[in-house]
C-alpha cells in the first residue's frame, strides 16, 4: 500500500518526535525528582497498556528498567506501529489529469454510444455509465427535450415494479 508524501511525512514526524521524547526521558531519568518521575511514568503507564487494558507485567525496581519497559511497550503500541509503517511506505505518484487531445493522440477512443473518451472500449461498453448515458441520449432524441429527469424516474420505477413481479 502506498501513501502520499504528506501522509508519509506526518507519520515520520510523529514517530520521530515520539522516539525523541523517549530518548530525552532516558537521558534525564536520574535528574527527575521522585514525585515528578512517578507522575510521568504513571501517565505513560496509563497510555501504554496492552490491548486488553493490562498494564506492564510487574513494575521494574529501577527507573531505568521502568523506562525501558515503557519504551518497549510503546513501540508495540498499534498506533505507534501504524505510524512507523506508514512512514516507511513508498510514495504514491501524483495523479495526472490528461487532456482530451492528449488522450486521443495516445490511442484512446471516443465511445459511439455515450461520447466519452475511454482507454478500453470493450470494458467501457459494458459499464453502467455508458449504458445510462446512452439511454439518456436516446430519450432526449425521442422526446425532443433535454430535461427528461421525470421520465427517467418513471422508467426506473416501472422496471423496479417489473423486477418485483418476477
Amino acid at each position: 500500500m502506498s501513501v502520499n508524501v504528506e501522509t508519509r511525512d506526518k507519520a515520520r514526524t510523529f514517530t520521530e518526535k515520539l522516539y525523541k521524547i523517549m530518548e530525552v526521558m532516558d537521558r534525564v531519568v536520574s535528574l527527575i525528582p521522585e514525585g515528578d518521575y512517578l507522575e510521568v511514568v504513571d501517565t505513560l503507564k496509563d497510555l501504554y497498556t496492552d490491548d486488553k487494558g493490562v498494564p506492564l507485567q510487574s513494575a521494574p525496581e529501577t527507573r531505568e528498567a521502568f523506562m525501558e519497559a515503557i519504551t518497549n511497550n510503546m513501540r508495540r503500541d498499534p498506533i505507534v506501529s501504524a505510524e512507523a509503517r506508514r512512514a516507511q511506505r513508498p510514495i504514491r505518484d501524483k495523479q495526472i489529469i490528461l487532456s482530451d487531445a492528449h488522450k486521443l493522440e495516445n490511442g484512446w477512443k471516443v465511445c459511439p454510444k455515450c461520447d466519452r473518451i475511454v482507454k478500453d472500449m470493450n470494458i467501457h461498453l459494458m459499464s453502467d455509465i455508458c449504458q445510462e448515458v446512452s439511454k439518456a441520449k436516446k430519450m432526449a432524441i425521442t422526446t425532443g427535450e433535454m430535461d427528461n429527469k421525470d421520465k427517467v424516474i418513471a422508467v426506473k420505477k416501472i422496471k423496479a415494479a417489473m423486477l418485483k413481479r418476477e
